[in-house]
């Protein structure tokens, strides 16, 4: 009988445990950011704000690569409330998520806990760019509002934000 050393082992671990995971991805994230909880009351909404911090091309002719980056919603028990995704977000450029409490279906609660997550993928070429994919991920800067839907003043604004780590699957050892 072949004997399996530790590095085997886990190597045949995590393709046995990725490979499901990834025939089920279609946009490949590199990195998540989220926002802390805060609560909403029958009269407020949320906006996640997003802008692209990466530096435009120096030649003026160059091809900006593309930053795809999602925005989400999502509640206390970390169900999505509300997505979006932009394919391309422009060096300098942002893009925003609203959430207001009638796209929520338990507006009956007097205070509703959310929270704003950001994916950002890998920076890539843009389309006509005779270059190799750049490693970087892409640099954004969120900030989670919160607002009077009625007269529209903003009631709270952050921009203290935390990466969320992926998970490694490590297979038991026995």
């Amino acid at each position: 009988m072949k004997r399996f050393s530790i590095v085997q082992c886990v190597l045949i671990g995590m393709v046995a445990l990725g490979a499901p995971l990834f025939a089920q991805t279609t946009v490949n994230f590199s990195q998540t950011i989220t926002t802390g909880i805060v609560s909403l009351s029958l009269n407020q909404g949320a906006q996640l704000n997003v802008l692209n911090l990466n530096p435009p091309p120096v030649v003026a002719t160059a091809v900006a690569p593309v930053c795809e980056v999602e925005l989400e919603f999502r509640d206390a028990q970390n169900n999505i409330l509300k997505q979006i995704l932009v394919a391309n977000l422009a060096p300098g450029d942002a893009t925003s998520l609203t959430l207001e409490r009638s796209d929520v279906p338990k507006v009956s609660t007097a205070h509703l806990d959310v929270r704003g997550v950001v994916h950002t993928g890998p920076l890539t070429p843009g389309a006509g760019a005779v270059t190799t994919p750049i490693a970087n991920t892409c640099t954004v800067m969120p900030t989670l509002e919160v607002f009077n839907v009625t007269t529209g003043d903003t009631d709270l604004i952050t921009s203290d934000t935390r990466t969320v780590s992926a998970p490694v699957a490590v297979p038991l050892v026995k």
